[in-house]
C-alpha cells in the first residue's frame, strides 16, 4: 500500500472506523469466524473495510469442519479450500461432496437415509456450489432450495435475497419463481428506516401507518 494511502487509512480509522467498531461491540475484534449460512460478498467486503476480518468455516454434523478461508488468499465470498486429509469435489449437478476420516458412519437406525447420503465414502452435503481452479469452494444454495423456472433455468434464490436484504430499507426478501416464466419477490420493508427516510426527504407521499407493511414477517 502506498505511504500516502496508508496514512489516509490510519486517519480514517481513527476518526470513523474505530467508532463504528465500538458501536458494533467489535472494538477489540480482529477476526470473526462464521460457520452459519453463506455471507454475501458485499457484507464481507464491508467488514474488511471496517478493519475486521471474517473467516468462514464450512462443515456439517455429518462431516465436521472441512474447509476454512485464509485471510488474504481465499476469494471473498468463498468458503476456502478443503483442509488437510479432506477431499472435496462437485457432483454433476453441482452438489458438494466430502470425503474424510471425520465423516460420520451413518444415521442411527436409518439405513436407507444413510445409503442416500453416503456413497462410496462421499457425503452428499445437499449444498450446491462451485469450485475454482485453486480448489476454493463457493456455496450457492441448498440443493432443495434451487428454483427451476418454466424455461429450465436454475436460479439460486439466496444470492438474490441477500443482495436485496443488504439494503437498509429491506428487512427480509423471498424470491418466488419455481416452474414459473419469471421471478417474483416478496419484500418486507424496514418500517423505521423507510419512515425516517420519508421524513428526512420531506416526501410528499403520505405515510399511512395503517396501510404500512407489518413489522412481523412469516416466511
Amino acid at each position: 500500500m502506498p505511504t500516502m494511502l496508508r496514512l489516509r487509512h490510519k486517519v480514517l480509522d481513527f476518526l470513523v472506523l474505530r467508532n463504528i467498531r465500538v458501536e458494533l461491540g467489535l472494538a477489540r475484534a480482529h477476526t470473526i469466524v462464521s460457520g452459519a449460512a453463506p455471507i454475501s460478498a458485499r457484507l464481507l467486503s464491508w467488514f474488511n473495510a471496517l478493519g475486521v476480518t471474517v473467516q468462514e468455516a464450512y462443515g456439517q454434523t455429518e462431516t465436521g469442519i472441512v474447509t476454512a478461508t485464509i485471510p488474504g488468499r481465499s476469494p471473498i465470498g468463498s468458503i476456502g479450500r478443503a483442509m488437510r486429509n479432506v477431499e472435496a469435489k462437485l457432483a454433476d449437478d453441482g452438489e458438494i461432496l466430502i470425503r474424510s476420516s471425520s465423516n460420520f458412519s451413518g444415521y442411527l437406525n436409518q439405513p436407507e437415509k444413510t445409503a442416500e447420503t453416503v456413497v462410496d465414502g462421499w457425503v452428499y452435503t445437499g449444498d450446491v456450489g462451485t469450485m475454482d481452479a485453486n480448489g476454493d469452494l463457493t456455496i450457492l444454495d441448498r440443493k432443495k432450495d434451487i428454483i427451476v423456472t418454466a424455461g429450465g433455468k436454475n436460479i439460486t434464490p439466496s444470492q438474490l435475497e441477500n443482495e436485496l436484504k443488504f439494503s437498509p430499507y429491506i428487512s427480509d426478501a423471498v424470491i418466488i419463481g419455481d416452474k414459473r416464466k419469471y421471478l417474483s419477490v416478496l419484500i418486507m420493508i424496514d418500517h423505521e428506516n423507510v419512515e425516517k427516510y420519508a421524513q428526512e426527504t420531506r416526501s410528499k407521499a403520505r405515510w399511512n401507518r395503517r396501510t404500512a407493511v407489518s413489522r412481523r414477517s412469516s416466511r
